[in-house]
C-alpha cells in the first residue's frame, strides 16, 4: 500500500489508548502490510514476533476523536453500525512508532499505540488466560435458559456462590433468582465476586435504582459494546433486573 496516503497524518507523539493504562514499548514495528483484500492487517515487530489484527477489531479500539470520547474513553460509535465491507486501505509506521490506517470509509486515520497493539496480540495468544473451567459452546437450543441459583444464598453460602461462579465462567451468563431489592444490594453481589472497581462515573454509579417499579417501563436491550473506562482486562458485569406486574384499567 502506498505511504503517500497516510503519510500527513505522522506525528512525533504516540497516541492514546483506548484505555488508561500505560504500556511500555517491548518491540517497535518494522512492517505493516494490508491482507486479505483490507480485511486484516499483518504486522512484523523488531524482535520476530508475527502479529494478525482483524480490521473490524481495529476500527472498534481506534482512538480517533470520531470513535472515542479522550476525556472519558468511551466509545461514540457503535461497531454494530460498521459497514459489512469496512475494510484497511493503507497502513503506515510513523517516525514515532506509531501505526497509522486509513480506512474505505470515511476520511478519517486512525492511529495505535504500538505498546498497546502488542500487549492485545490476540493472534499469538497474548490475551489468553489460564482457566479452572472450560468454556462451553451453546446456543439457543442447547441452553434455552441460561443457569439459575438463588440470589439469597450466593450472598451467604461460598459453595452456591461457587457454583455460580463456575457456571459464569463456563457459560459466559449465569441468572440469579430471589436476590433482593434492597438499595446497594447490587454492589454487595458483586463484592462477592471480588473488590468493586472505581469508575470514572464513581463508585457503584452503574446501578439504577427501580424502587418505584410503577414508573418503570418496558426497554429494548440493544447490542452494546463494553465501555473500556479505567479497566485493561474487564471483570464481570452484575445487571438486575425488576420485573413489574400490573392491572390494566
Amino acid at each position: 500500500m502506498p505511504e503517500s496516503s497516510v503519510q500527513e497524518l505522522s506525528n512525533d507523539d504516540l497516541p492514546p489508548t483506548p484505555d488508561f493504562d500505560s504500556y511500555p514499548v517491548p518491540a517497535d514495528v518494522v512492517e505493516a502490510a494490508v491482507e486479505a483484500e483490507g480485511s486484516q492487517l499483518r504486522v512484523v515487530w523488531s524482535d520476530g514476533r508475527v502479529s494478525r489484527y482483524h480490521a473490524i477489531w481495529l476500527r472498534d479500539n481506534a482512538t480517533d476523536k470520531e470513535n472515542l470520547n479522550l476525556d472519558t474513553r468511551e466509545q461514540r460509535s457503535d461497531i454494530t453500525a460498521l459497514p459489512e465491507g469496512i475494510a484497511i486501505t493503507a497502513a503506515r509506521v510513523e517516525p514515532c512508532g506509531a501505526l497509522a490506517l486509513r480506512w474505505n470509509v470515511g476520511s478519517v486515520v486512525s492511529r495505535f499505540h504500538p505498546g498497546w497493539l502488542y500487549v492485545n496480540d490476540y493472534s499469538n495468544g497474548a490475551a489468553k488466560v489460564a482457566v479452572d473451567v472450560a468454556p462451553l459452546l451453546w446456543d439457543a437450543e442447547t441452553l434455552p435458559e441460561p443457569s439459575t441459583f438463588d440470589g439469597a444464598r450466593i450472598l451467604e453460602d461460598d459453595v452456591v456462590l461457587e457454583d455460580w461462579l463456575k457456571a459464569v465462567c463456563r457459560q459466559g451468563i449465569a441468572r440469579l433468582r430471589n436476590v433482593p431489592c434492597d438499595e446497594g444490594m447490587v454492589a454487595r453481589v458483586a463484592a462477592r465476586i471480588g473488590p468493586v472497581r472505581d469508575t470514572n462515573f464513581g463508585h457503584g454509579s452503574h446501578q439504577i435504582d427501580l424502587q418505584d417499579l410503577a414508573k418503570a417501563v418496558n426497554f429494548e436491550f440493544r447490542p452494546i459494546a463494553q465501555n473500556r473506562s479505567g479497566a485493561v482486562d474487564q471483570g464481570p458485569q452484575v445487571i438486575q433486573l425488576g420485573k413489574q406486574r400490573g392491572h390494566g384499567a
